[in-house]
This record gives C-alpha cells, structure tokens and sequence, in this order.
C-alpha cells in the first residue's frame, strides 16, 4: 500500500522529518511500539541463542549452585546471568546482571536417562529452555516451553576448563548470548529507551515508497529472517540491502502511527503476544487489528550514546 501524501504530511509533523514528506537519511529516528511505549532495541540486554561457532566466549558458562540445589547459569564473558521476565507464559529469557536475590534467575538442572539436562526454571515451575520450533539454524528464537520429552528443552553439558558449555541435542550447537551488535543475525526486542545506538535507526526510501532500516550501532539492516519458520518469522539485523526481506512498507494506522509490512512476505512487524515486559521478542505475524502491538510511532531520536 502507497502511504498517501496527506499522511505523508502528518507524520512529517509528527516525527519532525524534512520538508517534502521524506525521511532525511541523515537524521536518527526512534521508534516506538504504541501498545508498550517501549523502543525496537537490538540485543540491548542480550537475548540466548543457539551457535555452531565454537571460537566465540559467548558459549562459555559458570554454574552457580545455592544450597536449595537451585543454579544461577552465568556468562562468562560478561558475569550476566540468564533471566526470565515477570511474565510467565513462554517467555524469552536474555541475560542481565546476577543478583541472586532474584529468583527468576535460578534454574533446576534435572539429568535425563540419556545424559541430558533440562534447564528448568524455578520461577515459573515445569518450563524449560526451549529452542522454538524444532529450529536448527544459528540464531534460532530461544523460549521457555512446559517441559516435555523433545530434544528442543534437552542439552548435554560439557565442561571446557573453568566453565561449561550446553550443547544442544536436537542439533548439536551450544547455548549462547546472542552475537555483538556489528554481527550478522544479532536479535531484535524491545526495551525502554536510553538513547543508545542500539535504538537508533535511519530509514531510507527506495523504489515502491519501500524503506531499509538501517541500525545505527552496526550499520546494518532490519530483516525478517528468510530461513525456517518460527513464531512466522522472526526479526534480526542483516548487512543484505539488496534483499527483499530487508524492504519495510510503512501502512498509516491513525493518529501518527504506521505498521511496517514487509515486502518479502507481507506479514506485519509484530511485537510476539502484544506482552509489554523487556526484551520482549520482536517478529513480523500476519497484518491484523486485533491489537496495537504492531504498531510504531517513529520520532527524531536526538543524540545517542
């Protein structure tokens, strides 16, 4: 859909952008999710992925135990243990600062027969660390799921000198932070906004009044994912322009709001169950009106940091 030209004119109003209706690609812009007042965030507290690369410390993990046999799982590299959000219902756990006081971080690490662990929370009893969909790409989404005999929840633990790692036994990759902002298939969520680079986006008009979103840490581009699907399809950041999957449509939906459709799929950005918490994952789901969790405000973001 062509956004029409009044519209055009309001959101100029709207999100200060420059005469004649366009987005200056020079200016940073933010961009809010209407239903949550949070921003689109790239791996601004890092969300678990699933890697094959083995050369990175993001796979590296300390164990913690509590004398209730409960264990913090800790990063290595960054002493951030792994958390879940208040809500309780699949949730996608991220990693943040250990504070054992705090019991959405503790786990139960129950051995399986075969050798297996489940990674079950003590928070929210009976779910597990779950790789969504049976996905066995790099950087699939990374859920809590109830727990059940699928190798999605099992992971063979294994040590490598000081810490351990996860291996997953539905496709042999290790449990891990997802990758630094500048890599290829780092996550998209949502968070409150604090000026960060990881929040900033430039928008770029091409041919059809499509636009790349360009992030303003990596320097690369919001895609939804081509690759399996899982929730639909997931969201991500890609140094590929030329993709179709990288092209956004921007649909007025009232009031200064747009809904960014993708021209690949059509499917609509999507904030995943329209839950308000951090980190929340962010995904593209079939254009709908039954909520506001796909719809965005965008705004001149000022500085960033």
């Amino acid at each position: 859909m062509k956004i029409p030209a009044f519209f055009l004119i309001f959101l100029v109003c709207a999100a200060s952008c420059k005469q004649g209706g366009k987005f200056d690609p020079a200016t940073a812009y933010k961009i809010e999710a209407k239903h949550s007042g949070k921003h689109l965030t790239l791996s601004y507290n890092r969300p678990l992925q699933t890697i094959s690369d083995t050369t990175n410390a993001a796979f590296r993990w300390q164990l913690k135990y509590y004398p209730d046999s409960t264990a913090q799982i800790v990063s290595l590299p960054s002493e951030q243990a792994i958390e879940l959000t208040e809500v309780k219902d699949q949730v996608l756990p991220y990693i943040t600062g250990a504070d054992s006081n705090i019991v959405r971080q503790r786990f139960r690490i129950t051995k399986n027969s075969d050798g297996s662990v489940y990674l079950e929370s003590v928070y929210n009893a009976n779910y597990c660390i779950d790789i969504s969909e049976s996905d066995t790409a790099d950087f699939p989404v990374i859920t809590t799921w109830p727990k059940e005999n699928n190798p999605n929840q099992k992971w063979k633990i294994q040590a490598t000198g000081n810490s351990v790692a996860f291996v997953s036994l539905l496709n042999g990759k290790y449990l891990a932070v997802t990758p630094p902002v500048n890599e290829a298939g780092a996550n998209i969520g949502q968070w409150p906004f604090a000026g960060k680079k990881e929040q900033i986006w430039m928008l770029q008009e091409q041919a059809n009044s499509a636009y790349l979103i360009r992030n303003a840490a990596s320097g690369m581009f919001l895609q939804e994912s081509d690759g399996k699907l899982s929730l639909k399809y997931n969201v991500h950041q890609s140094p590929d322009a030329a993709a179709d999957h990288s092209l956004w449509h921007m649909d007025d939906a009232g009031d200064g709001f747009v809904k960014f459709r993708n021209k690949a799929s059509g499917l609509c950005m999507d904030v995943r169950d329209g839950v308000p918490y951090n980190g929340a994952n962010v995904m593209t789901y079939d254009c709908n009106d039954a909520g506001d969790n796909q719809v965005w405000k965008i705004m001149e973001a000022g500085n960033s940091k």
